[in-house]
């Protein structure tokens, strides 16, 4: 049996850092785990970089497991296990992928009885998880709620003594079962991987509300007394949506709210146009953004920019085939993003 394992987390929480960690786990243990990855775009750059660090690594890109790429999950875990014979299979979806519609594909003929679901990890951006819970709500309760282990990320960029208290009983409201990891990538010791990773997840049948858990019991140890603060809860139930109340493809409906784009880039960057293009990312300029992700060069070495709401970082990248840039979020402005070279005419700034 191959145990199939997700982490999810909203765009930019940091899933690829997680699994990197995991996967490292795991060879050390003496697995045999393989990656998959579904990026929303084209620019598929989490299986590089996987890769780089040595592990087998498969990407899906330009669609969604959960709604467009089905059959190709089914038949890329099929071919997998054809061809790698792993102990694990460790699944990043894309940050807006939805559980409710996933669970199904391991029924599917050619996986059933060989493989089934493993550990399920929802990675939370503290820095983040404010303001992406307010404005993209559904896809944000959708995957606390379905996962029995929540791994806080972005500690390092809090303020000190940022105190996590409201963000953890938040959590504990939309999943009361779940086990939250608060110290941070320090805190992921051999023996708490050990613990909480290493067999198939014991919490997961315990907890989990699919339909591949639908005769499965909660666990009373960790119900969540409401009184344990003072925090305003904010409950979400209004983002469920009745699939018999209209006649929407209800699996397409969750995506239409993002938009994304993907640029191959042939430019070299300046610090001055760099410094000038992360302006205009904190401006608006190219719309509403949630997320920017990719390779450029800067001086003429590669960099990998990462952007989440108004967090911008780069950094040296020193393995990639293709500079391209994919920008999600809402009301993208193409003609921005698809500038001719060069990018900033400087001058009128």
């Amino acid at each position: 049996m191959v145990y199939l394992d997700i982490i999810s987390g909203f765009l930019g929480a940091g899933k690829t850092t997680f699994t990197n960690k995991l996967l490292e786990f795991y060879m050390a243990s003496g697995e045999k785990p393989i990656y998959i990855v579904n990026e929303y775009g084209e620019a598929g750059l989490d299986a590089q970089i996987l890769k780089h660090e040595g592990f087998e690594a498969v990407e899906m890109t330009n669609g969604c497991i959960c709604c467009t790429l089905k059959g190709e999950m089914v038949r890329t875990v099929a071919k997998i296990m054809q061809t790698y014979h792993p102990t694990r299979i460790v699944f990043e979806p894309s940050g807006v992928f939805m559980f409710e519609s996933f669970f199904d594909i391991l029924k599917n003929p050619a996986l059933a009885g060989q493989c089934e679901i493993g550990n399920i990890v929802t990675v939370i951006d503290a820095a983040h998880y404010k303001s992406s819970r307010l404005v993209f709500g559904n896809f944000i309760y959708d995957q606390i709620q379905s996962a029995p282990v929540l791994f806080i990320s972005k500690l390092d960029t809090l303020p000190e003594n940022y105190d996590l208290s409201e963000i953890v009983c938040d959590v504990k409201n939309i999943n009361q079962q779940a086990t939250i990891l608060t110290d941070g990538y320090d805190g992921l010791t051999p023996a708490v991987m050990k613990k909480l990773f290493l067999q198939k997840s014991a919490v997961h049948d315990s907890c989990c509300t699919c339909d591949a858990c639908s005769d499965a019991k909660h666990l009373p140890e960790h119900t969540h007394d409401h009184a344990c603060c003072s925090h305003e809860h904010h409950h979400h139930h209004e983002h469920h949506h009745d699939r018999e109340c209209c006649g929407e493809d209800h699996e397409h409906m969750h995506h239409e709210k993002l938009d994304v784009c993907t640029l191959v880039l042939q430019r070299d960057f300046t610090q001055e146009t760099l410094d000038a293009f992360f302006e205009d990312i904190r401006n608006g300029v190219f719309g509403q953004l949630v997320r920017v992700k990719g390779i450029l060069y800067l001086n003429g070495k590669a960099q990998l920019l990462n952007a989440t709401f108004d967090e911008i970082t780069i950094k040296p990248y020193p393995c990639f085939e293709t500079t391209a840039m994919t920008f999600i979020g809402k009301n993208l402005n193409d003609e921005a993003i698809n500038a001719n070279e060069p990018i900033y005419d400087l001058s009128g700034r």
